[in-house]
């Protein structure tokens, strides 16, 4: 292009012949007109043509004083609209090679790489990836892998297309924070998998203050990349105090510091007084700890602000803390307003079934699996349970979990329990301590709070997974 352009003494930033249409190709955009057709070109013009040399391109033509006018004219014009059509098939061929690429319909966020050389500062890094990947599942139409996938590739330096694979995902973002003082740094990166192209790239750099709605610009960015961007809502407030005090979390699931974790919670209900949110993790870490009381009273607190958005947390609660009937008489009353919330279904399920009343449970649980849009398999536990009762439910929930573990990641508490509530004592325990290797984040709520598990309290090797944990009670 560049000779084609220094023969028509064109130029790229202001052309008069030849445009560049960004990541497509180039466009003649010259007037043609129709001429009379002329006689071949002589040896020595069509040679010169060849070489690109200004003999052809400028001076040649007022010294071929031979031709008239017109027919140099036409010459040259030949020639620029030859090249043209080059340059248009070209153009044409690139473009269809471009759309043999199929569109990316899914990412995954990998855990950005804390740069701060403080490890303290880890949860901030592990905020800022949650954050992300909330924004992209709201502000985009793609198909975003759980948090819970892709942590396994924290400090993983593995091939992209090798991490994208394993994910079943056609692109990723990778990046890195760090944090100094009241300043923070974030650098991102989109990468197609295959074939594998850096597709964007950007740094963003703020006061500590003022981090609030960066997830969400870069969210939006990564999804107008990928012409893949949902309707913009409205940016939430976050209080940086106690996004920062938030902290417990990292410390109960990163570090097992079940105290820490009580001391940071504590501290961002004080922050936050309405935070709903945070008074039902602070229930949940009183749960996993063993505090039963405290666990129910601050709930209570949760549930008074906002009983609309999680309506199951209650009965979650009183479950864990073996308030089976509780559980029932507060489930069943907010299930009259939300008849088909799985997670108060489940807490339901669950409670009959704890409380003996397996024909209840399995109702329940039925229509939970319904709820969720698996008709067929709620249709086959009520099969299981008419022909072998609740330990045959069991295992028909067991096999739909393995085989949905062949294509995907299946919690390994999930497996862990079923088996617990079949009473496989091996089978269990060693779920359980594969569990704590991957640092199961299920497991550190339900390790103790689930009453499938009950039957293992004495067993050494439970308590020294318990111990591991530090929720020994």
């Amino acid at each position: 292009m560049q000779k084609i352009r220094g023969a028509l003494r064109d130029s790229p930033e202001s052309p008069r012949y030849i445009e560049t249409i960004p990541r497509v190709g180039y466009r003649f955009i010259a007037p043609v007109a129709e001429v009379a057709a002329v006689g071949p070109m002589r040896t020595d013009e069509v040679a010169s043509a060849e070489s690109g040399s200004d003999s052809f391109a400028g001076r040649s033509f007022a010294a071929r004083s031979s031709a008239a006018p017109g027919v140099k004219r036409t010459r040259m014009w030949a020639f620029v609209a030859g090249c043209a059509a080059m340059v248009i098939v070209a153009g044409v061929w690139l473009a269809r090679r471009k759309a043999t690429v199929a569109p990316i319909r899914s990412l995954a966020v990998l855990p950005l790489e804390n740069l701060s050389g403080d490890p303290s500062q880890q949860y901030f890094a592990d905020g800022m990836t949650d954050e992300l990947t909330t924004m992209l599942v709201r502000d985009s139409t793609l198909r975003i892998i759980s948090r819970t996938s892709v942590m396994q590739y924290r400090g993983v330096h593995k091939p992209l297309p090798e991490i994208a694979r394993a994910l079943n995902v056609d692109s990723i973002v990778e990046g890195s924070v760090s944090r100094s003082g009241d300043q923070m740094h974030m650098t991102l990166q989109l990468i197609r998998a295959e074939p594998e192209a850096h597709l964007w790239a950007e740094s963003y750099d703020r006061a500590t203050n003022d981090v609030a709605a960066l997830p969400d610009e870069a969210a939006r960015a990564i999804a107008s990349r990928l012409n893949s961007a949902s309707p913009r809502r409205t940016a939430r407030y976050v209080n940086t105090e106690a996004y920062d005090a938030d902290l417990a979390a990292a410390l109960l699931f990163n570090h097992w510091d079940g105290a820490g974790a009580l001391k940071e919670i504590t501290r961002a209900t004080e922050l936050d007084p309405q935070s709903w949110e945070a008074y039902h993790l602070h229930a949940k870490i009183l749960c996993a700890l063993g505090r039963n009381d405290e666990a129910i009273a601050i709930q209570k607190q949760s549930t008074a602000i906002n009983p609309f958005v999680h309506p199951g947390a209650m009965a979650e609660i009183y479950l864990c803390t073996r308030h089976f009937e509780e559980a029932i008489r507060d489930g069943r009353m907010r299930l009259a307003d939300f008849p088909v919330a799985a997670d108060i279904l489940d807490d339901l399920a669950y409670s009959y079934h704890w409380m003996g009343k397996d024909k209840e449970a399995t109702e329940m649980l039925a229509r939970e699996l319904a709820a969720e849009g698996d008709p067929s398999l709620a249709a086959a536990v009520r099969r299981a349970f008419a022909s072998g009762g609740y330990p045959a439910v069991v295992r028909v929930r067991l096999a739909a979990q393995e085989k949905k573990a062949q294509t995907t990641r299946v919690s390994t508490f999930i497996l862990g329990e079923l088996h617990g509530m079949l009473g496989e004592r091996e089978k269990t325990l060693a779920l359980l301590e594969q569990g704590v290797s991957e640092r199961d984040p299920l497991l550190t709520f339900q390790m103790q709070a689930d009453p499938a598990f009950d039957f293992l309290h004495g067993e050494p090797r439970y308590r020294a997974l318990v111990q591991q944990m530090n929720l020994a009670r």
